[in-house]
């Protein structure tokens, strides 16, 4: 009678984890999908703006190695963060690619170009 219960249950529990994990995956990409899209569609923004602080930090990302299916391979990421310092006194951090974060250094001076939360350019 035990062994029963515990075949029937164990489908059940592991169905039901399997839904719940589904569902969690489909709210994110929805909200995602609507966040990009409200991003795009809103207005430019534009402020002069210095360059405050420039950051590089290495994130490891581990994903399935292609040798063996059960271990992984660690894979060093870079990402690159500017803080812009505004007219108003503000500091705003963005995101940006390598190439705007090597050209770019502390102290310079332009115009700082921004969707949403979204850093679009950054003119000298």
């Amino acid at each position: 009678m035990n062994g029963d219960f515990l075949i029937t249950i164990v489908p059940i529990f592991v169905g039901m984890a399997a839904v719940l994990l589904l569902a969690v995956i489909v709210v994110r990409c929805v909200l995602g999908m609507r966040k990009w899209k409200a991003s795009l569609s809103s207005p430019l923004q534009c402020w002069e703006a210095v360059v405050a602080e420039k950051r590089a930090a290495q994130k490891a990302r581990h994903k399935l190695s292609s040798s063996s299916p059960a271990s992984f391979d660690t894979e060093l990421e870079t990402q690159y963060e500017i803080d812009f310092s505004l007219a108003d006194g503000s500091v705003r951090t963005f995101s940006v690619p390598e190439t705007i974060f090597a050209l770019l250094s502390e102290g310079d001076t332009g115009r700082l170009t921004v969707q949403q939360e979204r850093f679009v350019k950054f003119e000298r």
